[in-house]
């Protein structure tokens, strides 16, 4: 893999805290504080306490994990190629030529359509099932960036 040529553009994962807060975990934490509020037992009230802090802690652990893990997550374009990098335990590359490039989709949830954010697709002529092409999760304004990459290919 050759990266001495320049890179026309790069596509990176987004790590919005309030859409994966949302998307994730809103539900369970609503019925975490809809389970305190009915108990007026001291002691239920220190013991969900602690769960939601427990929770809470976790939930920040969690975030910081996949910050982490989304900024080691980049597709760059070059002249005639683009190079997936995926970097966090383990690293992972793939190099696709332009040539081999069959499709790029978007794909938003309801959660995302509001953030302006969704998932870019980049399928392959690659007749395998698995692995047949790259995901690139929470893109900011995918629209424009899928735009962009259709004109670097063509």
């Amino acid at each position: 893999m050759d990266e001495k040529s320049e890179v026309k553009f790069e596509l990176g994962q987004n790590y919005n805290f309030k859409y994966e807060f949302i998307q994730k975990n809103l539900l369970t934490v609503l019925i975490m504080i809809a389970l305190v509020f009915p108990s007026y037992n001291l002691g239920f009230i220190r013991g969900y306490a602690a769960v939601i802090c427990m929770y809470l802690i976790f939930l920040i652990a969690y975030s910081v994990t996949n910050k982490i893990k989304y900024t080691g997550i980049k597709c760059c374009f070059y002249e005639n190629k683009l190079i997936y990098t995926k970097k966090f335990l383990n690293s992972y590359v793939k190099e696709i030529k332009y040539s081999d490039i069959k499709e790029i989709s978007i794909e938003q949830n309801y959660i995302q359509r509001i953030f302006k954010q969704g998932n870019v697709f980049i399928q392959t002529n690659s007749g395998k099932i698995i692995k047949n092409g790259v995901v690139v999760l929470n893109v900011e304004n995918p629209e424009e960036k899928v735009k962009k990459i259709s004109e670097l290919i063509k």
